[in-house]
């Protein structure tokens, strides 16, 4: 009997108490990769929660964040430095990068595409990625206070405007179906262009015609450079001087050119679009209908 008794002793004190059953470990936070520039912003309220692996640049002298892959520029992101960041996710742009879309997807990734090409569209977009990341409570919030402050924005004086992007050798007209577009005429601007006809190597984008230019009084030219600013506005004027395009008018003067900064109106902002629109409003003069919130309230 004392035998027995002894080995239970010995059992007891070598397996002592029984462990306490261990704790479930945290999902790991999704890899993301995104030729989005917009949607890295977006995600930044979430630090922590998601993991931005590789991102294209925000225009080519920006550079990626420290411990970013860098794919690039936006119109050729790097696939092979893609492949080498192990994302889970890409985020791209659902018309930029359509044709890039079945590569990624035999290549493994979970492709997520986003319409850059409207006010909404973006923030839709933001949303869904929000949604598959589980960030919805963080990110939606700062895209509700991107809504608000957008209608904050919103001008109280109607004035008609000619919308252009232009390099020194050639200009086309924003139409409805661009994101520029589109908040023009959210924040109540007569957008001449609105309805002009396409170009399907450029959706949304119009190629500007003496003769659409001709039957056109805008009250102000909005240009948006891309490349040499002060080039493009130069050709521009020119041109139309040149032409005698809108000399009839009253004095015969030309509508005031305002250049808007390309880092900040080439590519959709996303969360920033009220920013983008207070310039805009500041650019020509007028003063928002609302009392604008100052640049980060409420967060």
């Amino acid at each position: 009997m004392k035998p027995v008794l002894l080995l239970l002793a010995v059992l007891a004190c070598a397996l002592g108490a029984a462990p306490a059953p261990a704790e479930p470990s945290k999902a790991a936070a999704p890899r993301v990769a995104t030729f989005c520039p917009f949607v890295t912003d977006a995600l930044a309220a979430a630090a922590g929660r998601v993991e931005i692996v590789a991102s294209v640049r925000r225009s080519p002298s920006a550079p990626v964040a420290d411990g970013v892959a860098d794919l690039g520029t936006p119109h050729t992101p790097n696939t092979e430095v893609l492949a080498a960041s192990r994302a889970e996710i890409v985020v791209v742009d659902a018309v930029m990068h359509a044709a890039l879309v079945p590569k990624l997807e035999a290549q493994g990734f979970e492709v997520m595409r986003v319409d850059t090409t409207s006010v909404d569209g973006a923030f839709a977009g933001i949303l869904e990625v929000a949604k598959r990341t589980g960030t919805l409570d963080t990110v939606g919030a700062e895209v509700e206070r991107a809504r608000s402050s957008l209608v904050a924005s919103r001008s109280e004086r109607p004035e008609r405007v000619l919308a252009l992007m232009g390099t020194p050798s050639s200009f086309f007209v924003m139409t409805r179906r661009t994101w520029q577009g589109d908040l023009l005429e959210r924040l109540g601007y007569v957008n001449l262009g609105a309805d002009a006809s396409g170009d399907s190597r450029a959706p949304g984008f119009a190629p500007l015609s003496d003769e659409v230019l001709a039957g056109l009084e805008p009250d102000r030219v909005l240009l948006v450079a891309h490349g040499d600013v002060a080039a493009v506005k130069t050709a521009f004027e020119r041109r139309m001087q040149e032409r005698g395009i809108w000399r009839d008018a009253g004095t015969g003067a030309l509508p005031p050119v305002v250049v808007l900064p390309p880092e900040r109106f080439l590519a959709n902002p996303g969360l920033g679009i009220a920013d983008v629109a207070r310039e805009i409003v500041a650019a020509g003069g007028a003063t928002p209908s609302v009392a604008t919130p100052p640049a980060g309230a409420g967060s």
